[in-house]
């Protein structure tokens, strides 16, 4: 036994390195993706915001989402000290943080809770797609978002306007 365990070291090894090259990959992808929606929507922090929730509502309700590969692959390697994990948290952390960066410079209200409101809802929703399908809880991910959107924009008396009174147009 102890031969094939010792040859089986090196192809284990390999394996985890192409999963951290992966998650790195990935994570310069969707570096892209932000990169895009700047590119379209320069110095506007509330479009480029809107933009990735479309982005995000339209992705989680494809037929062919599997879920999100950071999540996925976090479940199989537990060890919070795998270097894959360590990216895979690296990259989950980075993408918050620039959520909460564009909410703050819209002008959103409380950007921190916002930004933890709208980075939960679409990762729920990437597992409510696999558990319940495209007309479970995740076909109303927009109108969710542009709900929590609408309760943290400011109004001229310093209060977030009434969501229903906000169609889901903008956001869509």
């Amino acid at each position: 036994m102890k031969p094939l365990a010792s040859a089986a070291r090196p192809v284990l090894a390999a394996g985890f390195s192409r999963r951290v090259k992966r998650a790195d990959l990935f994570c310069g992808s969707r570096g892209a993706s932000w990169a895009e929606i700047e590119r379209v929507h320069p110095g506007q922090p509330k479009e480029q915001l809107l933009a990735w929730l479309r982005f995000i509502a339209e992705f989680k309700l494809g037929t062919t989402e599997r879920g999100c590969a950071f999540a996925n692959a976090a479940v199989e390697l537990p060890d919070p000290n795998h270097p894959a994990r360590r990216v895979i948290e690296e990259c989950k952390r980075q993408h918050r943080e620039l959520i909460i960066e564009l909410c703050r410079k819209a002008g959103l209200l409380d950007p921190e809770l916002l930004a933890d409101e709208l980075f939960l809802l679409s990762e729920g929703a990437r597992v409510s797609m696999q558990s319940l399908g495209p007309r479970g809880p995740a076909e109303r991910l927009a109108e969710m978002f542009q709900t929590l959107v609408a309760a943290h924009t400011p109004t001229g008396c310093g209060r977030p306007p009434d969501p229903s009174a906000l169609g889901h147009e903008e956001l869509l």
